[in-house]
């Protein structure tokens, strides 16, 4: 829904002259300090902590990954909807990946065996994911596994930094 209204938005916006870029959205979920920083010169409403850091690193990995909304699966856990892995992604910060999922309006049984075949290291995951773009040539994040699996990539960790 957030995407969906922010490209929205992005064109109406434009056909006013005004241009807009892509919004992009990272969800983590976590525990983080939320309020009021600041003094008496400088006064500031904010969040910190690493449940922020990482939900940061989810939005811009976005431009990474061809999609416009990341979730990672502390999220996924809490949320309902239908959703499709993405991967393993390594964001700045971090040592250990973040699992990391898109939203989607319905699932897609051929990406799920070509993402499933991916993980499982099988040579047939390029042939599932270069069938898959040439029904989808739009889609950012089937590309990039194509991509990956063309050049012999056989997992699903996406380094973006």
């Amino acid at each position: 829904a957030i995407a969906v209204f922010a490209d929205k938005e992005r064109t109406r916006r434009r056909d006013e002259g005004v241009p807009l870029g892509r919004t992009r959205v990272g969800v983590h979920t976590g525990i983080a300090v939320v309020g009021n920083f600041g003094g008496n010169r400088f006064f500031d409403y904010t969040a910190v902590g690493d449940t922020v850091n990482v939900a940061a690193r989810l939005e811009s990995a976005n431009r990474a990954v061809g999609t416009t909304v990341l979730i990672s699966a502390a999220t996924r856990e809490r949320a309902s909807g239908a959703f499709r892995p993405v991967g393993r992604v390594l964001v700045k910060g971090r040592r250990e990946p973040v699992m990391c999922y898109e939203p989607v309006t319905d699932e897609d049984a051929a990406y799920d065996a070509a993402y499933q075949a991916l993980i499982d290291g099988e040579d047939k995951a390029a042939t599932l994911f270069e069938a898959l773009l040439e029904q989808h040539p739009d889609d950012g994040l089937i590309r990039l596994h194509a991509a990956r699996s063309r050049a012999g990539k056989r997992d699903d960790i996406i380094t973006t930094a």
